[in-house]
């Protein structure tokens, strides 16, 4: 129970400072968000209850699907989205955090 309360917390404050967050982190929100179109079109996951696009941004909740987990270390992020550089150039969003949208 206090880990959903500190991945609330944590979720909401890094989503209203999000322009100032590292930019891997912004990417991996981004990335959570693009992975669960369907939470961020409900305005939250049915299977946690979590609210989207906040819980996006909490760096230590994973996915109730387990389609991501805690976010990465810059190094990681980098070595992680060469990866899926590799398997397709579509699947990676881009870095705006205003409208979050596949890299064409």
């Amino acid at each position: 129970m206090i880990s959903k309360i500190k991945d609330f917390l944590q979720g909401n404050l890094n989503y209203h400072n999000k322009k100032h967050l590292p930019q891997h982190i912004q990417e991996q929100a981004e990335f959570r968000a693009f992975l669960c179109k369907p939470c961020l079109a409900k305005g939250g996951c049915p299977h946690c209850g979590c609210r989207t696009p906040h819980l996006f941004y909490a760096p230590n909740k994973t996915d109730a699907l387990n389609r991501w987990g805690p976010m990465m270390t810059s190094t990681a992020w980098e070595t992680y989205k060469e990866t899926l550089d590799a398997t397709s150039d579509n699947d990676i969003p881009t870095t705006n955090t205003d409208s979050i949208q596949p890299i064409k």
